[in-house]
């Protein structure tokens, strides 16, 4: 019998330490990194003796690690950022070669990028392609979305194509010179940039990767409103607050006030903020959301009232 009781009063403090509440449970993350390599290009192909691989993870959780393998065999291990490594042709004979990378992140989801093939040859092998992006320079600034772009070439062979890739996506495509065009990228921020040149024979060879940086003006406020709870709700015990926020580029933080005074600050939506409401009196209380960009452009949620009963 005393065993009996022992178990039940063990169960019962189990349950009041582990809780039972399941809507406040969080959803797992099941989502998988998403990873893509950005150069080398899909069936380049590489004359130089050495080959920078960069790569771009996307996750909303940190990444654990990131894998690179190169014909199938593990060739680096990554846990911090940049997600870039150099291969040296010394290590590798000439001919096809297959590269592609796999992201952990630290919930365990695991992402794999596509498999790209890439030609590895030594020069005398091509038809001497030679492919150069004299514009933008390296690390070259834009205070617009319109970027120029210049190409300069030269083959044994006639050029049938130079296609011009940003951030590892295809952006353009010349079929005859002069290479010279102006592409329109509205996101702020550093962006890499690669030509690859492909002559009759259809050799290709890919210039060098290069980064420029587009930092436009930004002067439109962004927008929103508190979403929960509605105005004059009556709340009790942790109250879910959430702001709904939107910009033409991206959302810096979002700040809850209560009363007028700073409560907490949310940086990655959704933006939810838990408001212990046994801290504030029985009566009524003001809530408001303050909303930032990234350029340190602001706007004020409407002004909401609760009505706090504990």
């Amino acid at each position: 019998m005393n065993k009996m009781l022992f178990s039940i009063l063990a169960l019962v403090l189990l349950m009041g330490l582990t809780g039972c509440d399941v809507e406040n449970e969080t959803a797992p993350d099941l989502q998988a990194p998403e990873i893509t390599i950005t150069y080398p290009g899909e069936w380049a192909t590489i004359c130089s003796q050495q080959l920078e691989v960069h790569l771009d993870v996307l996750d909303a959780h940190p990444i654990d690690s990131v894998i690179v393998y190169v014909d199938g065999q593990p060739i680096q291990t990554f846990t911090t950022t940049p997600y870039q490594l150099m291969l040296q042709k010394a290590d590798y004979d000439d001919g096809q070669h297959t590269i592609y990378a796999q992201a952990t992140d630290s919930h365990g989801n695991t992402g794999n990028s596509t498999l790209l093939n890439f030609f590895w040859m030594q020069e005398e092998q091509q038809s001497q392609i030679s492919v150069e992006i004299v514009r933008p320079v390296l690390w070259e600034k834009f205070t617009s979305d319109q970027i120029p772009v210049q190409i300069i070439s030269e083959s044994l062979q006639p050029l049938s194509s130079i296609e011009v890739y940003v951030d590892g996506l295809l952006a353009h495509t010349f079929s005859e010179a002069p290479y010279e065009t102006t592409l329109t990228i509205d996101t702020q921020g550093v962006h890499n940039i690669y030509a690859r040149a492909t002559d009759d024979l259809d050799f290709s060879q890919s210039s060098t990767l290069k980064h420029f940086e587009v930092v436009t003006i930004d002067l439109q406020d962004p927008t929103g409103f508190i979403a929960s709870p509605a105005d004059w709700s009556d709340v009790t015990g942790i109250v879910n607050v959430q702001i709904t926020a939107t910009d033409n580029v991206d959302i810096d933080r979002v700040e809850l006030f209560v009363d007028g005074d700073f409560y907490s600050q949310s940086a990655a939506a959704p933006y939810q903020f838990s408001l212990d409401s046994s801290n504030l009196t029985n009566e009524n209380h003001t809530l408001y959301g303050m909303i930032y960009d990234t350029s340190e452009n602001s706007c004020v949620t409407q002004l909401i009232t609760v009505r706090v009963n504990n």
